[in-house]
This record gives structure tokens, sequence and C-alpha cells, in this order.
């Protein structure tokens, strides 16, 4: 049986927080910082290993980190955007990674089991194909929605590596539509925390879904 691929998550927790007007990343969700959700699902999904993109700067994101067995990859200029978040993580995998799992560190809803079938799914064409191919593995929740956790196999590193500003693998996407798969989550899209309302929406929802438990 061929030995499995070496799959990293790659959580992007370097964003400025302009909309919120502080770092949205430290604020409390059940008791915890929003990054400790993330970091503690993505833990438990069976990456290879996990690398969390910080601004070098902010020393109580790090603090977060510091207790987890994950790579932390310190930015030097976070204001320069997702793109060089995405990029200066790819720069630091191993040359033996064959896929990663891009995930936003601002939505604490995401699904154990949509990063444990994405990485299944990645696992059963890699080891059937005699020929390595190029994959993308978009999630597609039930709401419509399409976004993260997002797969790149290792085809599409040198790519990332390239990526400046604000924009992150969406273009890469587009331009290599013929590669994209889908994982039909059968969640609904996990709501991003970018704004003081969607934060008070957040912690609004978990309080109906106590109520209702």
């Amino acid at each position: 049986m061929p030995s499995l691929p070496e799959i990293y998550g790659i959580i992007l927790a370097g964003g400025q927080s302009k909309r919120m007007g502080f770092s949205k990343l430290l604020l409390p969700y059940r008791g915890k910082p929003l990054l400790s959700h993330v970091l503690r699902t993505v833990m438990q999904a069976g990456f290879t290993g996990v690398l969390v993109a910080v601004p070098r700067e902010d020393q109580k994101l790090q603090r977060i980190l510091s207790g987890n067995p994950c790579q932390t990859v310190l930015l030097e200029d976070p204001q320069k955007g997702m793109g060089y978040s995405l990029a200066s993580a790819v720069r630091s995998l191993p040359a033996t990674a064959k896929a990663v799992v891009v995930l936003l560190a601002d939505q604490p809803g995401i699904h154990l089991s949509d990063l444990q079938y994405i990485i299944k799914q990645f696992i059963g064409v890699f080891i059937h194909q005699k020929t390595k191919i190029p994959i993308i593995i978009r999630t597609k929740y039930r709401d419509g929605e399409e976004g993260h956790p997002v797969l790149f196999t290792d085809h599409f590193f040198s790519q990332l590596i390239e990526l400046q500003g604000d924009v992150g693998g969406r273009e890469i996407i587009r331009r290599n539509h013929a590669h994209v798969r889908f994982h039909l989550s059968p969640s609904r899209f996990p709501q991003d925390v970018d704004t003081p309302a969607d934060y008070q929406q957040l912690v609004s929802n978990n309080q109906e879904d106590r109520n209702h438990e």
C-alpha cells in the first residue's frame, strides 16, 4: 500500500481587523478567544502539521498558539493582506508536502467533519491515481455558499507563493476551474466575524443554540 501523502493545514490569522477596530481573534466566544476555537478544530482533523500565520508584533495571538503543537509563521508585514499571509505560510511548508488546506481564523464555526472529509477525499484520489493530478477541493455549503476550507495540491504551490496584496487563492481557483472539485457540506456556511455586528450575531446564535439544547 502506498504511503499516505503529507497534508498540512494553514490558518490565516494575520488580518488587521480594520472593520472591527481591534484584534477580533481575541474576542471571547464560548469562554475562549475566537482563534482558539479554529485552532482546536484544525488540530483534531488529522493533518500532518498545522501552520498559523500571525503578525510578528502580536504577542497575544502568539501566546494562544504557544501551548499547541503547531508551527507559527511570523508575518513581518501583515498589512500587505491575505495573499501575503498565505504566500508566507506556503513558503514555510516542508518540501515533502503534497497538499494544503487553507482556513480563516475568523470562522469559529468551521466543522471538523468537513476538514476530515476533504482530507479523506484527497487521499482517496492520491492513492488511486497512477499519475498525480492537480486538484483543488473547495467547500460548498448547503445554503449554496462556497468558500473555506479549500485544498490545493502541490501543483499550485508556486502560484500560491506568488500571491500579493489582499487577494487569497480565489484567482488561482478561477484560473484553474478545470481542476476544481467540491466537497458538499451538509452544514451552513460558517459565519465570518469581520464587524461588531458579526460578532454580536455569532454570540446571539450561540445563545439560541444553547437554549434549544
